[in-house]
């Protein structure tokens, strides 16, 4: 009986950590962080640093690791930005998370295997190409464009996450999730916002448990979509 018991409450467990994970409350670790490199505001760019830490195979922990996530948030110049944020609580504070083109397994930032473990190499992200739409991730001689954690319900682009460009039709509209009303106001009217960036590192425990590092804030950039 008791061991009858012990595999139910091991059943249950499993249960509602796929539940979990599902609904998007991640479970912490204690992965390393990335390494903050640097921000230019003129440049529109942010730079981070994979460190030899990130995916060392002496560490337990670090053999989840998979690679890095962003988190994003756009405000008014007159309003004050989240820069201690030390915990995973961006979604507490209205983050949204950086998404690819279409969606695609975790993490934003894949690592490949043999890149994890003692090796350290900067990433960028560029956001200098916007009025063409390029908003790019930048490393190890790779690159490919980013966008907003806001899906598309326009056909022409059906399945696909939201550009960062407000010159594509409905790419921002004053309904979405990351554009709050006075944030919308400045689009609308061609002022600059501010936008502010965070890098985690992200690893897949279990198979089932999404892992994160602390939260490193990357910097923010003054941005006219």
């Amino acid at each position: 009986m008791k061991g009858t018991n012990r595999f139910l409450i091991s059943l249950i467990c499993a249960v509602v950590g796929v539940a979990l994970s599902a609904c998007g409350l991640e479970k912490m670790t204690n992965l390393s962080p990335p390494k903050f490199g640097a921000f230019s505001s003129p440049d529109k760019t942010f730079t981070f640093r994979k460190t030899p830490e990130n995916g060392d195979n002496t560490d337990p922990d670090e053999q989840f690791f998979r690679g890095f996530e962003l988190y994003y948030k756009i405000y008014t110049q007159l309003q004050e930005t989240d820069k201690n944020i030390t915990d995973f609580d961006l979604l507490s504070k209205k983050f949204h998370r950086v998404s690819p083109q279409n969606v695609k397994p975790k993490p934003l930032i894949p690592v490949p295997i043999d890149e994890r473990n003692g090796t350290n190499f900067d990433i960028v992200v560029n956001f200098s190409g916007l009025t063409d739409s390029n908003v790019e991730v930048i490393y190890l001689g790779l690159d490919f464009n980013i966008r907003r954690g806001v899906s598309y319900t326009e056909t022409e682009f059906l399945d696909e996450y939201k550009h960062f460009d407000y010159s594509i039709p409905s790419a921002f509209t004053s309904g979405d999730a990351d554009v709050t009303t006075d944030v919308w106001t400045d689009i609308e009217n061609s002022e600059s916002v501010v936008l502010v960036l965070y890098a985690l590192s992200y690893g897949k425990k279990d198979f089932i448990y999404d892992v994160y590092s602390m939260a490193v804030y990357l910097g923010e950039i003054d941005i006219r979509f």
